[in-house]
């Protein structure tokens, strides 16, 4: 299984299984905020793991790492493996937050120990330029707040110092995430795994990789829309080289819709032009359990689902991808199937199928690999 997110209070939701309103740290997090998940609670990551699957996470994080005094020159924790990731390749928080490097199993990719990595979200560092200070070292302007420390010509939220041969290149970052999930599964394909992989294309800054540049006409935010398909497309060509799609389950999923000014000048326009909302399914048939759940309103171009729920739109479903976590881990039903005589008994009245022939409803559980 594999998924896609975006967003604090959905990654919270994605890990943990409950409404991020159930988690009042589950919010916009500064970039140095701790980890907002309880490490002794069951997490979807956790589950997959007692089933046997090896657990992987790539890409944008944004629910925090560590305790909230972090030693950015030392290994993080907790983090990913705290709640249940065998391996991780994230960022430290989002696009647009210091501190802009990379963890890789919970340590800053390419730092060197001679220019150590610092983190303040009250004030600069003495010297350091920021783009409210330094507006003419920039190539990308604000349009609400992100005055602070320059990374990659673009301003950020926060102040940072050091770490130079860490810092990320912005175009750089979709294919190195792809290639890390790429890599996941590679390296797992002989036995289960769940990758959990964040794109970062719906958040700001968005600087797309010069392939993509210009090739929307809708601006930095089309551009970026069209690089997002390109590594979904890839990644599930992936699945397909190693002939895995068919016994794989891909969720695509946008978290809280679109916005036109999220903090910097890049051409999104009043008609809604480069905007990216989108939830689909991949549902191969060797995967009958889940339904298809949501409506894709995107450019993905695969999406595989019973023909009797996929309409102009895209795919809808009325069944509910998981159950919440602690129940189907505690095994109480809650207000979910726990078998599939349950399913039956519930939906008797209502004998609409799928193409396929499969209730609506169906018992999901996660079974031993």
């Amino acid at each position: 299984m594999l998924t896609f997110s975006t967003a604090a209070g959905y990654a919270d939701r994605v890990m943990t299984g409950k409404y991020p309103w159930s988690n009042v740290d589950a919010k916009i997090l500064p970039g140095n905020a701790a980890l907002i998940i309880d490490t002794q609670k069951i997490t979807l990551p956790k589950l997959m793991k007692q089933a046997g699957y090896t657990t992987g996470s790539v890409g944008k994080w944004h629910i925090g790492l560590g305790d909230g005094h972090v030693d950015w020159n030392k290994e993080v924790h907790p983090g990913a493996a705290e709640i249940g990731y065998d391996y991780s390749f994230i960022q430290a928080a989002t696009n647009d937050r210091v501190p802009c490097v990379f963890l890789e199993n919970g340590r800053v990719v390419g730092l060197d120990p001679n220019d150590p990595l610092y983190v303040d979200y009250r004030k600069n560092f003495p010297g350091e330029p920021t783009g409210k200070e330094n507006p003419e070292l920039l190539r990308m302007h604000p349009s609400v707040g992100h005055a602070g420390s320059i990374v990659n010509g673009v301003p950020r939220i926060g102040f940072q110092k050091g770490g130079k041969a860490a810092q990320w290149k912005d175009e750089e970052m979709a294919g190195l995430f792809l290639d890390k999930a790429r890599q996941f599964v590679d390296d797992n394909k002989d036995k289960p795994f769940f990758l959990y992989y964040g794109l970062h294309q719906p958040h700001v800054p968005r600087v797309p990789n010069e392939r993509f540049v210009g090739k929307s006409g809708m601006g930095p935010r089309g551009d970026v829309i069209l690089e997002a398909d390109w590594c979904v497309d890839q990644f599930l060509k992936e699945l397909d080289k190693l002939g895995l799609a068919e016994n794989t389950i891909v969720i695509l999923t946008s978290d809280n819709g679109p916005v036109l000014d999220d903090g910097y000048q890049d051409d999104a326009g009043a008609d809604g032009k480069g905007l990216y909302q989108v939830h689909a399914v991949h549902h191969p048939r060797a995967a009958s359990a889940l339904q298809c759940d949501g409506l894709h309103h995107g450019h993905v171009r695969r999406t595989d689902c019973g023909k009797g729920h996929c309409g102009r739109n895209g795919v809808r479903s009325r069944a509910s991808v998981l159950p919440r976590l602690d129940e189907l881990h505690s095994g109480s039903r809650g207000g979910h199937a726990r078998t599939q005589a349950d399913c039956d008994s519930r939906y008797a009245a209502q004998p609409e199928k799928t193409a396929s022939g499969l209730p609506f409803c169906r018992a999901v559980q996660v079974r031993p690999a």
